[in-house]
C-alpha cells in the first residue's frame, strides 16, 4: 500500500468504471428498444435520460466517441429537446464534428442548437437525424 496514489493505478480504475458505465447504459438502452411497447413515453423518457445522466456524470471519464455512440442510442427515447439539452451541456459552446472508427456521427452546431446525429445500418449507409431547440446557456 502507497500514501500516493500513483496515476497508472487511478487510470487503470477509472478505464474499468468507464466500461462498467457503457456496458449497464447499453443494457438499459437494449431493453428499453426491446420493451418500449410495454412502457408508457413518461416512464421511457425518465428511464432514458436518468440512464444518460449516471453514464454522463460518472468519474470514467467518458471520450467523445464514447458520447457519439450513447447519445445516438438514448436519442431512440427521449424527446427532440432533450437530446439537444444533454448535448448543449456536455458540448456547451464548442462545435464538435466527430466519426468514430465504427462510422457513429455527430455533429453539434452550438449557435443554433442543431444536433445531428448517425448510426451505421450496414453496406456503409448511416441512418442520420437531426434535432434542434433552444439554445440554452448553462453556468
Amino acid at each position: 500500500m502507497t500514501d500516493h496514489t500513483q496515476p497508472a493505478g487511478l487510470d487503470a480504475v477509472r478505464e474499468v468504471q468507464r466500461g462498467a458505465a457503457i456496458a449497464h447504459a447499453n443494457a438499459v438502452y437494449d431493453a428499453l428498444d426491446k420493451h418500449w411497447e410495454d412502457l408508457d413515453r413518461a416512464e421511457r423518457y425518465d428511464i432514458a435520460a436518468e440512464t444518460w445522466r449516471v453514464t454522463a456524470d460518472t468519474d470514467a471519464r467518458l471520450t467523445d466517441d464514447d458520447i457519439v455512440r450513447l447519445i445516438n442510442r438514448a436519442a431512440d427515447h427521449l424527446p427532440s429537446a432533450l437530446v439537444v439539452d444533454l448535448i448543449d451541456i456536455h458540448f456547451g459552446e464548442h462545435e464538435k464534428k466527430i466519426t468514430t472508427a465504427d462510422d457513429f456521427r455527430l455533429t453539434w452546431l452550438p449557435d443554433d442548437g442543431t444536433l445531428i446525429i448517425g448510426a451505421p445500418i450496414g453496406g456503409g449507409v448511416v441512418d442520420a437525424r437531426m434535432f434542434t431547440g433552444k439554445k440554452h446557456t448553462h453556468a
